[in-house]
């Protein structure tokens, strides 16, 4: 009797965890595509190959069509869609529906849409040189004490430095391991993470400093309320942790790849060394010096 009670249960249970689980996921779903992570977990492979490329290009070792497939192996190796799903996997299963609801209301609000086409801007050609022209303008150089204690609040408030370098440093880690690198202990992680966390936390103030210039004191302080507001501090704290782990794993993927094709090359190269035919052997110039009188010969 106890078994079959036990079994009902289980039976009318199940139902009900599958479906907050499809809650969970829609909810996900639509809090990462209102806020605008979908869009820049979309633009990853770009910045990737960017990334390396500009690494590769300045590697006079490599020929042309070499570095070619090198780029044509990263595009091939890293997916966008597999990154989202990652992501969405990781964040929806412990996501609480309930929290994620007010989240989701606050994103869709006037001035959070409004930040964060603030924050969208420098993903467009034109809205990067616009950021990099107001970087180098004086204005920047004269900001209010009172705008500089907002964009401290803020970084604090929504943890962007710390995201910032879990990405770096986990995006290295796995590329590193994946081309063969021996993986690194829990003390070279933290001097790793040292050295990116030495430039990252000036150069996110100054790219905050930037992006927001056009909001208003008291559009930035109502922002900085929203994001410390437990639930929404949850959500980015999961959003930045599934984020780093996603495109670790990413990384990992096409290092092995990027190793393999090394591997590749090193062997063509080798290959091709071997089928060079062997120089033509110099014949010997005539000489032209004046020979040394025989001992035989009269004097």
């Amino acid at each position: 009797m106890r078994r079959f009670l036990w079994l009902m249960l289980v039976l009318f249970a199940t139902p009900i965890v599958l479906l907050a689980q499809e809650e969970c996921q829609k909810l996900t779903h639509e809090a990462l595509e209102a806020y605008g992570c979908l869009d820049s977990m979309k633009n990853y492979p770009a910045q990737l190959q960017a990334q390396l490329g500009a690494q590769v290009g300045h590697d006079t070792s490599m020929s042309e069509s070499e570095k070619a497939r090198f780029s044509e192996t990263i595009m091939k190796n890293i997916s966008a869609d597999q990154l989202i799903k990652m992501v969405e996997a990781t964040m929806s299963a412990n996501c609480k529906p309930a929290e994620l609801k007010k989240v989701l209301a606050e994103i869709k609000t006037p001035l959070v849409q409004k930040m964060r086409a603030f924050e969208d801007a420098p993903n467009t050609p034109a809205g990067a040189e616009k950021l990099r022209t107001y970087m180098e303008s004086a204005a920047a150089k004269n900001v209010t004490p009172e705008r500089k204690k907002l964009i401290d609040e803020m970084l604090a408030a929504s943890n962007s430095t710390e995201a910032l370098v879990d990405v770096i440093v986990e995006t290295s880690r796995g590329m590193l391991e994946g081309m063969g690198a021996p993986a690194a202990s829990p003390e070279q992680v933290t001097e790793m993470r040292k050295r990116v966390s030495a430039n990252a936390g000036q150069q996110m103030k100054d790219t905050m400093l930037a992006v927001y210039r056009d909001a208003s004191d008291a559009e930035l302080e109502k922002y900085i309320a929203i994001q410390n507001e437990p639930a929404f501090r949850d959500f980015n704290l999961s959003f930045r942790k599934a984020l780093a782990n996603g495109m670790g794993a990413e990384a990992r993927t096409t290092g092995i790849a990027l190793k393999a094709l090394l591997e590749q090359i090193t062997a063509e190269r080798k290959k091709a060394e071997e089928q060079k035919p062997a120089p033509a052997a110099t014949p010997a110039a005539p000489s032209t010096a004046t020979p040394a009188p025989s001992p035989t010969t009269p004097k």
